[in-house]
């Protein structure tokens, strides 16, 4: 991190900066980063900073809301993702007299934090045991420094008579990504399909880009491109490095490849790999800018840039341990040798995991992890106006809309508008179906009939356009049912491919027409291709000739269908549990998209005898940790569809299969080659069959250990919480064994 009294130290926000503040700052960059052609290589800075704002990635496709000609910029839409970090302040008389982390009911005592600070009790243990977020006191602090500032304001906007509140008052904030990230120089940022971790990685790049912009004396045309508004007011604007992981991986001559031969270990990537792939990517730096690497090593070094690696669970054959390790050395490399700072996103199944039995889970050394979490009703509505906006007359209709789709989206489970991507999918369809359906029938309620409908909804919008007289039939000569058929074949196939190393989301426009050329060779692939991109949204382009999904959950979505088969025949799963046996951490979230759609076929049965099929290998005794992830996936998707239970008579037609899942649930909630949070996945699930344990359940057969006298850990390793036990003492004193599943219910 660069010195604090250096002219940057100070945070730069907003567009009134003095003449001669900027001067100083592009003089501070001119002495330290840049070489002998100064002006040039200062100017090569600002292309650089401004070319982040030109990215394709930096648009949205609103293309559910009718807008196929406008792509709203990501400035425009973005609201901040919350994570699983609260602090509570207590304020008395507009200042904050104590802070915790935690919720309301979790204040630590009546030791306030500055106590725990002089004695040496900081914080970072307590976020070590839970969170893993990797924060000290004094880091922490920033933010409540911040949210002091925020109530001194809101004390100064007090209408004349209004007073503070006579009582101290305990008030609870939800921490957004962006203040975790300012306060961690090392963060892992992981998110659930459609949570938002792109979204927030390349938001969080354009702030620090349109900061630093302002502080070379230019106006971004994005005013909350900046990070004035975040809780921490010390955080500052250095130069972000975006980099797609897939896309580093996969560019030819960075990143070794694995040998074929499974025990054979690879080679690791160069010391110099993150310029050389800057030089030779598409998405690297252009040529016209190639002058900027020797100061961007510069700025690496001193701390004055931020290497943000997104999609850690999208590059080629990430469940491949050595995959791992290779990644593991590159940021190494970042933060040894450059003392880089690095932000790092990935679905959760991809990071804290173990690749072989007996391994230590993968995470990267020394990084901290946040967790995005379900959106608030404040945030709900946020990204529902700022949905609602582009398609708005004025923002005050874009508001009007958000609170009537608010009002309506209530009833839909939370499980559904309480993520990003599914409450944008929500928003849209309920745009779509304003004219069409009568209010509260708008919206689907299962997460199945989300995705069906939503892609029922952008493949037919044409004909909603107004001077549109022709059918998506008339005008491509393929009827909407045939669109999604391709796009099935075209998913199920660009899946599968990953299972044979390749990437898990591109593919190219061969594939496109074959699919399309196979359900109707009579017709030109032409004009399908372009409306599937353009006018339809489903399909985005990330080079000439190359395609992926809007989202990578539509194509985990059409794969399963498509793995199922037509709606109208019987389902056949036998395929799907080849794939889920073979590489259940690929093929899981293709495995719950197929329960799901099973559900809305009114199919249960059929998801039995998928769950049966899925147990057999463990049931059978391969025991091997290749039958382990499919045991928990069957398990875990038969608790989401509420079969499991503790209810069981001798007429049950499944009282074998849950006696089935009751034995795995015990067996894997204990299995150490599974890591903690899928062992409390297992445990949650015998808790809703019911724990047959005696020595648990019976407070008469309670099992005991015995604490010995001298300090004895609860968590384990470095960071746990410890206590004494009192020596001599004239009984043992002992602890249950087990803590007790019970259900509430």
């Amino acid at each position: 991190m660069a010195d604090k009294t250096t002219p940057h130290g100070d945070h730069i926000a907003g567009d009134k900066i003095g003449r001669d503040k900027i001067d100083t700052q592009i003089n501070h960059y001119h002495r330290h980063y840049y070489g002998a052609d100064k002006q040039r290589e200062h100017e090569l800075h600002r292309l650089y900073l401004r070319g982040l704002f030109q990215k394709t990635w930096a648009e949205v496709s609103l293309a559910e809301f009718g807008t196929d000609n406008q792509r709203p910029h990501l400035c425009q839409v973005y609201v901040p993702l919350p994570v699983d970090l609260q602090l509570t302040v207590r304020v008395h008389n507009d200042q904050v007299i104590d802070w915790w982390v935690g919720g309301d009911s979790e204040r630590p005592g009546s030791e306030s934090a500055a106590r725990e600070k002089q004695t040496g009790t900081t914080l970072s243990m307590i976020l070590r045991n839970s969170d893993g977020h990797k924060l000290d006191v004094d880091q922490l602090q920033r933010i409540v420094d911040g949210i002091q500032r925020q109530v001194t304001a809101n004390a100064a906007a007090r209408q004349p008579g209004e007073k503070p509140d006579k009582e101290p008052r305990n008030r609870t904030y939800t921490l957004k990504a962006e203040d975790i990230a300012s306060l961690n120089d090392a963060l892992v940022v992981l998110g659930a399909p459609g949570s938002g971790k792109s979204s927030f990685a390349h938001h969080y790049a354009l702030r620090m880009a349109g900061d630093l912009l302002r502080s070379f004396g230019e106006r971004p045309e994005h005013a909350n491109a900046t990070l004035g508004d975040l809780w921490n007011g010390d955080c500052r604007p250095v130069t972000p490095i975006y980099i797609e992981l897939r896309d580093l991986i996969a560019t030819e001559g960075i990143f070794p490849e694995l040998p074929k031969d499974d025990k054979k270990p690879a080679a690791m990537p160069r010391e110099d790999a993150l310029w050389q792939y800057l030089r030779k990517s598409e998405n690297g730096l252009p040529e016209n800018l190639h002058g900027l690497l020797e100061p961007l090593q510069k700025m690496l070094t001193e701390g004055e840039a931020l290497v943000i690696l997104d999609g850690l669970d999208e590059v080629d054959r990430a469940s491949d341990r050595r995959r791992l390790d290779q990644i593991q050395a590159f940021v190494r490399g970042l933060r040894k040798t450059y003392r880089a700072r690095v932000l790092v996103t990935s679905r959760p199944y991809a990071y804290n995991t173990r690749t072989q039995a007996g391994e230590q889970p993968w995470r990267l050394e020394g990084f901290g992890v946040a967790n995005l979490i379900d959106l608030e009703s404040d945030t709900m509505r946020a990204l529902a106006e700022a949905a609602f906006r582009p398609a708005s007359v004025d923002g005050d209709q874009a508001k009007t809309l958000a609170e009537q789709f608010m009002s309506e989206v209530a009833r839909v489970p939370d499980s559904l508008r309480s993520n990003p991507l599914f409450l944008t999918m929500l928003a849209g369809l309920w745009w779509g179906h304003k004219d069409s359906r009568a209010e509260g029938e708008r919206l689907p309620r299962t997460e199945a009939d989300l995705y069906r409908q939503s892609l029922e909804h952008l493949l037919t919008r044409w004909t909603s356009k107004p001077g549109n007289t022709k059918s998506v039939e008339e005008e491509l000569g393929l009827t909407t049912g045939q669109l999604r058929l391709a796009l099935q074949v075209v998913a199920l196939e660009t899946q599968r491919e990953s299972a044979l190393g390749e990437d898990s989301t591109i593919f190219d426009k061969k594939r496109l027409r074959e699919a399309l050329q196979d359900i109707n060779d009579d017709i030109g692939t032409k004009k399908p291709i372009d409306y599937l991109q353009t006018k339809a949204g489903v399909l985005l382009s990330p080079s000439p000739d190359q395609f992926r999904f809007a989202h990578r959950s539509f194509q985990e979505h059409l794969a399963a269908c498509e793995l199922l088969g037509e709606s109208d025949q019987p389902p056949t799963i036998g395929p799907l549990v080849g794939l889920v046996c073979e590489t259940p951490a690929l093929w899981r979230n293709v495995m719950q998209h197929a329960g799901d759609e099973l559900v809305r076929r009114e199919r249960v049965e059929t998801l039995w005898e998928l769950i049966r099929a899925l147990t057999d290998p463990w049931l059978a005794g391969a025991q091997q940790t290749t039958a382990v992830q499919p045991a928990l996936l069957a398990l875990q998707n038969a608790e989401r569809h509420g079969l499991l239970t503790k209810e069981r008579n001798r007429r049950d037609p499944h009282r074998a299969d849950l006696e089935d899942l009751q034995g795995i649930a015990l067996a894997l909630m204990t299995d150490l080659r599974m890591v903690a949070k899928e062992r409390a996945s297992a445990g949650r699930c015998l808790a809703k069959l019911g724990d047959p344990r005696v020595e648990v359940m019976d407070v008469r057969a309670i099992a005991w250990l015995p604490v010995h006298a001298g300090r004895t850990s609860d968590a384990g390793g470095s960071g746990g919480r410890s206590f004494v036990a009192a020596s001599p003492c004239p009984h043992t004193p002992i602890l249950g064994r087990y803590a007790a599943l019970i259900s509430p219910g």
